[in-house]
């Protein structure tokens, strides 16, 4: 039922055909478009008025739209009847409309009536610009064929003229003539209407004025869109004669100059050169006619405004006269009046409309809507001298869209071109009384001082229509200097010949509107080249316009300047003083030397060849200027001649700098050289007599100055972007002051800058002033390079040595950064900056980009960025160096309470809400400053900081977000951002040059960045997305954009599921970054604990995880990455390195989603989502169509297969080092070493000059041969290290992911263990590759096996079965032969070997218990291990000795294993092993630090000691449980190591203070574990051994006081710990067991009989 939408659609269609080249898939889109919009083009005009009928129709209650009934309630009843009353619209219609309103109120943010107003007028808008677009290029004949066919049906069927017939049967020109008169009409209604509710006080409503200006301008609009599309139906020829008198009847009753009168303008050309020319349609007998009814007959009388008929009457001469050429038969055998058709007639009628202003008002139209009209300096000065009686158009420019003013510009060249064609002896005549009337007034003021004779200025105003016709059109100028045989080239030689000064001025302006583009200016050149040498003779009686001829009259003048007026006036012959000599004073003169100026500007600014003949032309302009800027007090001839400096940049800059500087300090201009003032001029001693103060009074002159500087600025460094020097002399102005170049940055922004924040006056030439203020300041913070003060301390480059300047102390101290910085803390220099940000949206969308006024906006909002960016740099390095070295104290002019631009900000908070208001304006490049500007807002510490703390530290982002809610009107912000995330076909088509390619780019990055910033607090992110801010945390309000899932959030997720990874198998790389970007703001969410709820519900509620995993390709060797094959060598280090890079970081967070979701539903004990989430990942989506297949995370492993070859290395360079770019090293996001290629650049720059001043003969061109090179491969080290970087993290997301579901899902034992077999099945070839390799990979691969071995359940059916088992046994035993065999490896790393240590480990002990078909890996593996050689034991084994940590541990608990396996197999082959490298006894001899270690190891680190030393008793006990073992053990002296490591002697008494159980329980643990072994040992050999029994004996008599004590304490009731209890026990059994196999008692008891007595009392 929505009819907007189709009709935005086919415009966007429409306007990216018109402006990208021909597309088969753009017109395959656009054939049904434009067949379904056919009737709403026809029907377009038919507006039904209002009836009874349909107004009783409605107030019945109920109505039918659309062939559906409704049953309306009163309020939709009246309003429905007022929106028809307000529209003049049938009831119907205005219910249809109401209705449809009703859907987009939310979205329009206005009342239901309000958005029907709007819906309304914007459909009429868009088809109108539709059809105009249609018929455009249904006349484009350079189009494609196949385009221009399908457009002239859809012209035919519109018009509903068959193929082949003429264009007679349908009137749709009338109606459109007559739609322009209705809507003309309409808007003069509502103009009545404004003001009598600004009288009933109505216009205070909320919305109602601003609702009234958007209807006029839409109107306004509409209208100029009719003009148009009737102006191209004339040129189709789809209109009839009658079609021009309706026209000629209409403007008879226009009655107003305003915007419509100009919207008929190229109607009228276009009939005109239809209906008047003889090469049209129209028969000598018809165009009679139309001349009688035009120029002759007796409506002459009836039009309304006499000027606009003498235009039209001037108009239609010209191109009738043509007919008149050669005056055939034809004309002597029709009935006409002779005296009409003779050519003195003729002229007689276009003289009287001259007189009655016809070429007035064609140029008060021009200087309305002349191209860049704010850019044109002399418009008022020609208006007041050519314009007797200026017509009131309007007081300002009449803006038109940029294809209605070509259109008009067409007509005024096509009008141009036939009246010098057609009445060239009126050309004639008009010059001559020109001349005549000029000589008389002067001769009249010679000699009477009276004013004489009017002056006529026709021949010069024509000149200067034909000036506008030709103006920012270099095409049409590039056709007019092609043939110089052309009426129109002849014209402009003639008019160069004999020149006055009105016409030199004029001439002027029309070669500066052909000089546009390089091409046309070196034809202008040439022509001034052409005209020879001037001659002598009096100045009122010029020669040709020539080169020769502009320097002798800016000469002459300028000299006329430096003479002293004489003392005594002469005096004429009737005794009165006679007038002055002709000077600069003179208005006259004054155009015209400017208008030579900006011709020498435009000239040499845009031909290298007319600049390189000025500056080897022996008349020297610049002297010239310099003399002007000197000597005259005339302010706009010397802000020509600072624009005319311009001509002289950059050969000429120090020349300029030097006499400026000369000039400012009272110098003359005859010398170069000053001497030394005795009070140097600064900021605090500007008088009255100073230049810079003479230039402020004048707001032109001080306009052409500051562009002056700003270009002089501009000029240091064009061959690089090093900008290393100083944009001016380093000595300029030490004679008088300390050099540089404070004087002229205090001027520019304290004395003109600085006040625009009080008292701006906002005018055309106040804007300009501003922007061309702006361009000073963003100048001078641009080409400072901090980056040479990092350079200087990082590497090992000679800054001083290679550097422009003279040094990087001098650099500093000089450049104008630091004063402009200082500036930009004072207070008034930074509300003028933001009070050029702070402007009307609803003004910044009416005006041109182009404009002062929208350039200032974003040329602030760049300063502002600017600022924050190198804030740092001014007040950590360069002002305290600056203070350091200063000699003097200059005057300070920031505010001490500002101490960083971030304080300035809270004090114009206003600036938050412009910037969000910014983004609805749809433009890439504001939206994008804007953006970027909150980013770094938000990204300050200053405020990031502040979010982190409670109490006062949130003032500041409480205030920014508060402003922005209040203030902000978040829904107005945000709705235009929301819909320009939109997906949409034509930026596909486009790709990455589309416009809303770069804006979507821009708001997500300002998301990522933001939330990034926020780390988990509120902050202007949160908002943009749809949430509210309440006492720092976040909430979702009733009836919001976020409540209707119309937010922003939710544009991103739709955004994310529905924007493709490429193009026709294509993966590109900037549809990669925006699926990247957009999926990297909703992790930001996902994973915030203020957001992770919110942001989890919807994204269950839209099944984005089945929506993302049908998203998924699977990755073959034959994927293409911007055109490059997967399997390609180099694709880890071209360009589509980026490409991949992006994909599987998406990968990753793919991977992330879905583990958050399971954990998620695993805590919310959700069985039935959470077995929708695992059964997604195995292949199987549920959503509400039913099920579909998905790629399994098995089958999302494919990235594991992209080869991305072997590190690169530094390449053999003659000229360069690594070193060189050590300072270019940073660490991104992901903590990657990577190089900062910009710093790169500028090093290489360094580095080839400091080479080239110290061996300059040594480099024989070479060095700059490498330069390419080392970029090059700076860049594939980023792009590989990234790439690199990015595949572990998938890897690692994966694992994690897989461990998720094998742990936390609960699946059934056997389907679990199917999918262990599973992932081995796909792992163990890639961990086997990658451990040859070392590659990080294999360690996340190796801890996912060790991870899915400990989970593997041999009791499950699944491995049980036969052929399950064999499975079974292959995958785990293939999985055992890698990890021993990647332990061989000598590259293999020590974290890797580790996870192989533990693999073994858990193999083995599993292995060793199982019975059954698997029990024949007991005998495989023992085998493997033989197999692998002593080498194998020999790196565990020193491991286990050497090792550090957890490492050693895990060696030792691998060799406990396979001694293990070793005993089950009753191979003697380990033991063998170890003895034969003495590591038995090695591992006793450590026995004896065990004292030692635990005094020194601190308490963090005790529970590891204790795990090594069980980890060594353990490998200790079970070598001993053999015999040959045990033998072995013994022999290493363990009673006597044990003995001498006194431990048994340290047990604490029973009734010691025990403040650490934990310490002690460890201890007692310790001594078990010793025990233990000394058991198993004497067991082991046996009661027969008596040397092992009576080494037992004798530890059991040495440490008789500790066992007795470790009685005690087991046997003291209840005063034990808990913890303590079982050791003890344990303890205590091992004693006894001892005991029993020594038969200790009976020694003791023998030993106590040998002990003698003492003799002593008791």
């Amino acid at each position: 039922m929505d009819d907007l939408q189709p009709i935005q659609e086919l415009l966007a269609d429409l306007q990216e055909l018109q402006k990208s080249s021909f597309q088969a898939a753009q017109l395959r889109r656009l054939c049904p478009q434009l067949e379904a919009s056919i009737d709403g083009f026809r029907n377009l005009l038919d507006k039904p008025s209002k009836s009874e009928k349909s107004r009783n129709a409605v107030l019945s209650g109920t109505i039918k739209i659309d062939d559906e009934e409704f049953s309306v309630n009163d309020e939709f009843k009246h309003g429905a009847i007022d929106l028809a009353d307000t529209l003049d619209l049938d009831e119907l219609e205005a219910a249809r409309q109401f209705l449809l309103a009703q859907h987009d109120k939310q979205n329009f943010g206005r009342s239901i009536i309000q958005t029907a107003i709007i819906r309304f007028n914007q459909r009429r808008e868009y088809l109108l610009e539709s059809l105009r677009i249609v018929l455009l290029q249904s006349l484009d004949v350079d189009s494609d064929d196949a385009v221009q066919e399908v457009f002239t049906e859809v012209v035919r069927a519109v018009l509903r003229v068959p193929k082949g017939t003429a264009p007679t049967a349908f009137r749709y020109p009338s109606k459109c003539l007559s739609a322009m008169a209705y809507v003309k009409k309409l808007s003069q209604e509502l103009a009545e209407r404004k003001q009598a509710a600004s009288v009933s006080g109505r216009a205070e409503e909320p919305g109602f004025a601003e609702l009234l200006i958007m209807q006029q301008d839409s109107i306004s609009r509409q209208h100029e869109m009719l003009g148009a599309i009737i102006t191209h139906l004339i040129q189709t020829d789809n209109t009839a004669a009658n079609d021009f008198q309706t026209l000629l009847s209409t403007l008879t009753h226009c009655d107003r100059y305003d915007a419509h009168l100009v919207h008929y303008l190229p109607v009228l050309g276009a009939f005109i050169s239809k209906y008047g020319s003889p090469d049209g349609p129209a028969t000598f007998e018809e165009a009679y006619s139309l001349h009688k009814q035009i120029a002759t007959g007796q409506d002459r009388d009836g039009w309304a405004l006499r000027d606009f008929q003498a235009a039209v009457t001037a108009w239609w001469l010209s191109e009738y006269s043509g007919r008149f050429t050669d005056l055939t038969d034809q004309a002597r055998s029709s009935q006409v009046d002779s005296t009409l058709v003779h050519e003195s007639a003729r002229s007689r009628i276009f003289s009287d409309a001259l007189k009655d202003g016809a070429f007035d008002l064609i140029l008060c139209v021009c200087f309305a809507v002349g191209p860049l009209a704010w850019y044109n300096s002399s418009e008022p000065s020609l208006k007041r001298w050519l314009m007797k009686s200026p017509s009131p158009l309007l007081p300002e420019s009449v803006e038109l869209t940029a294809h209605f003013q070509t259109l008009l510009m067409e007509q005024l060249e096509s009008f141009v071109e036939s009246f010098i064609t057609n009445m060239w002896s009126t050309a004639r005549q008009l010059r001559s009384e020109g001349d005549h009337y000029r000589v008389q007034s002067l001769k009249a003021q010679v000699q009477t001082l009276s004013a004489g004779p009017e002056q006529k200025y026709d021949l010069e105003k024509f000149l200067l229509i034909m000036s506008f016709a030709f103006d920012q059109r270099p095409e049409a100028a590039r056709v007019f200097w092609q043939d110089s045989e052309t009426n129109v080239f002849g014209f402009l030689r003639w008019t160069s010949r004999r020149l006055s000064v009105p016409l030199a001025c004029a001439l002027c302006e029309v070669l500066l509107s052909l000089s546009d583009g390089e091409d046309n200016a070196k034809a202008t050149h040439n022509f001034l080249l052409e005209e020879g040498a001037p001659q002598t003779g009096r100045l009122i009686k010029m020669n040709s316009m020539s080169w020769n001829q502009i320097f002798f009259e800016l000469q002459h003048f300028v000299a006329l300047e430096s003479e002293p007026a004489p003392t005594q006036p002469t005096q004429n012959a009737l005794g009165k003083p006679r007038t002055e000599r002709p000077s600069i004073n003179d208005p006259e003169v004054l155009d015209m030397l400017e208008a030579y100026l900006r011709l020498v500007t435009r000239l040499c600014l845009q031909s290298p060849e007319a600049r390189n003949w000025l500056n080897n032309c022996p008349t020297s302009l610049l002297n010239i200027l310099f003399s002007a800027c000197s000597t005259t007090s005339v302010s706009r001839f010397r802000a020509a001649a600072f624009l005319g400096m311009l001509a002289f940049l950059p050969e000429d800059r120090d020349k300029i700098w030097s006499f400026l500087d000369q000039w400012i300090s009272g110098g003359g201009v005859g010398t170069l050289a000053l001497s030394k003032a005795s009070n140097p001029q600064g900021l605090s001693s500007w008088t009255d007599t100073n230049p810079l103060t003479k230039i402020a009074l004048d707001v032109r002159e001080t306009t052409g100055f500051v562009r002056l500087l700003t270009a002089l600025m501009s000029s240091n460094d064009l061959d690089n972007s090093l900008n290393d020097g100083l944009p001016f002399p380093e000595q300029l102005g030490s004679l008088h002051r300390m050099p540089g170049i404070e004087p002229f940055i205090d001027f520019v922004l304290g004395r003109i800058f600085a006040p625009q924040s009080i008292d701006f006056q906002d005018s055309a030439e106040q804007r300009l002033l501003r922007l061309r203020c702006l361009e000073f300041i963003w100048i001078c913070l641009s080409s400072f390079n901090e980056n040479l003060i990092i350079i200087a301390n990082r590497s090992d480059v000679r800054v001083d040595t290679a550097m422009k300047a003279t040094s990087l102390d001098l650099y500093v101290e000089l450049h104008p950064f630091s004063r402009v910085m200082e500036w930009l803390l004072n207070e008034k220099v930074l509300n003028a900056v933001f009070s050029a940000i702070h402007q009307n949206v609803a003004e910044l969308d009416k005006v041109k980009v182009e404009s002062p006024l929208f350039q200032s906006v974003i040329l602030g909002i760049q300063i502002a960025i600017k600022v924050l960016d190198i804030q740092a740099t001014y007040v950590d390095i360069v002002r305290p160096h600056i203070e350091k070295k200063a000699t003097r104290r200059r005057a300070s002019v920031a505010n001490s309470a500002l101490v960083s631009f971030e304080d300035a900000i809270l004090n114009n908070l206003r600036l938050i809400v412009d910037l969000g208001l910014f983004c609805d304006l749809a433009n890439p490049v504001l939206t994008e400053v804007s953006l970027l500007l909150l980013a770094k807002i938000t990204a300050s510490p200053k405020f990031a900081l502040s979010s982190r703390f409670g109490g006062a530290h949130r003032s500041r982002i409480d205030r920014i977000l508060s402003v922005f809610e209040i203030d902000g009107d978040p829904d107005r912000i945000l709705r235009p951002i929301i819909s320009q995330l939109e997906p949409s076909p034509r930026e596909l088509e486009n790709r990455a040059s589309h416009p809303s390619v770069a804006i979507k780019f821009s708001i997500l990055s300002f998301l990522n960045e933001s939330l990034k910033a926020a780390n988990g607090r509120p902050s202007i992110a949160h908002l943009f997305l749809g949430f509210r801010c309440s006492g720092g945390t976040l909430e979702v309000g009733t009836d919001s954009l976020f409540s209707r899932e119309e937010a922003l959030f939710h544009a991103i997720i739709e955004l994310a599921i529905a924007y493709p990874y490429g193009l026709k198998d294509n993966f590109l790389g900037w549809l990669m970054s925006l699926n990247e970007e957009a999926l990297s703001v909703l992790a930001h969410l996902w994973r915030s604990p203020i957001t992770s709820a919110y942001c989890m519900t919807e994204l269950r509620h839209r099944d984005f995880l089945p929506a993302l995993l049908l998203k998924q390709p699977l990755l073959e060797a034959n994927s293409l990455f911007e055109g490059e094959a997967l399997s390609s060598p180099g694709i880890a280090i071209n360009e589509a390195a980026s490409s991949v890079a992006s994909f599987l970081q998406q990968r990753v967070l793919l991977f992330d989603y879905a583990a958050r979701e399971i954990r998620l539903t695993s805590q919310q004990k959700v069985p039935s989502l959470k077995s929708n989430v695992i059964s997604a990942l195995l292949g199987t989506a549920v959503i509400e169509e039913g099920q579909v297949s998905t790629p399994s995370i098995f089958d999302l492993f494919d990235f594991i297969e992209i080869d991305l070859g072997k590190e690169i290395s530094w390449p053999e360079f003659k000229f360069f080092r690594e070193g060189d770019f050590a300072a270019c090293l940073e660490s991104d996001l992901a903590m990657r070493r990577i190089y900062d290629v910009d710093m790169a650049t500028q090093v290489l720059f360094l580095r080839v000059r400091e080479i080239e001043k110290q061996a300059p003969s040594s480099t024989n061109g070479h060095i700059a041969g490498e330069m390419p090179y080392v970029i090059e491969y700076l860049k594939a080290h980023n792009r590989r290290k990234r790439l690199v970087g990015v595949r572990l993290e998938v890897v690692r997301a994966w694992v994690r992911l897989l461990v998720i579901v094998i742990e936390c899902c609960d699946l059934d034992k056997d389907i679990t263990a199917g999918l262990i077999l599973h992932a081995f099945q796909i792992v163990l070839p890639k961990l086997e590759r990658y451990a040859v390799e070392n590659a990080p990979e294999a360690h996340e691969l190796a801890r996912l096996s060790n991870i899915l071995l400990c989970s593997l359940d041999f009791t499950s059916q699944a491995v049980g079965k036969s052929q399950a088992g064999d499975i079974v046994s292959d995958r785990l035993f293939g999985l055992f032969q890698i990890s021993i065999h990647s332990l061989h490896y000598p590259n293999v790393s020590v974290p890797l070997r580790h996870v192989f240590y533990s693999i073994c480990y858990k193999y083995l002990r599993q292995i060793a218990d199982i019975k059954g078909g698997l029990a024949v890996l007991r005998k495989h593996s023992m085998h493997s291990i033989k197999a692998s050689g002593q080498r194998l034991l020999e790196v565990i084994c020193e491991d286990a000795y050497t090792g550090q940590g957890e490492h050693r541990i895990s060696a030792l608990l691998m060799l406990d294993a396979v001694n293990l396996l070793a005993q089950s197999q009753n191979s003697p082959y380990i033991v063998d092993t170890l003895v034969r490298n003495n590591f038995i006894g090695l591992m006793v001899e450590t026995l004896k630090e065990i004292p030692a270690e635990l005094e020194t190891t601190n308490f963090q680190d005790q529970s590891m000691l204790f795990d090594y030393l069980k980890a060594k008793l353990s490998l200790l006990l079970r070598i001993a449980q053999t015999r040959a073992g045990a033998g072995h053990v013994i022999g290493a002296s363990l009673f006597q190591i044990i003995g001498e490591t006194g431990i048994f002697s340290a047990v604490p008494d029973y009734d010691a203070d025990m403040d650490n159980p934990s310490a002690l329980n460890h201890f007692y643990e310790l001594l078990l574990w010793l025990l233990r072994l000394l058991s198993t040992v004497v067991l082991t050999r046996g009661a027969q051994n008596v040397q092992v029994i009576n080494q037992a004996k004798r530890f059991l008599f040495q440490n008789r006081r500790s066992m007795v004590t470790l009685l005690k304490l087991q046997a003291k009731a209840g005063g034990t710990p808990t913890s303590l209890e079982g050791t003890l026990d344990g303890l205590v059994e091992q004693y006894l067991l001892l005991i029993r196999m020594t038969d200790f008692l009976k020694f003791e008891e023998s030993e106590g009989r040998q002990r003698p007595v003492l003799k002593m009392f008791s």
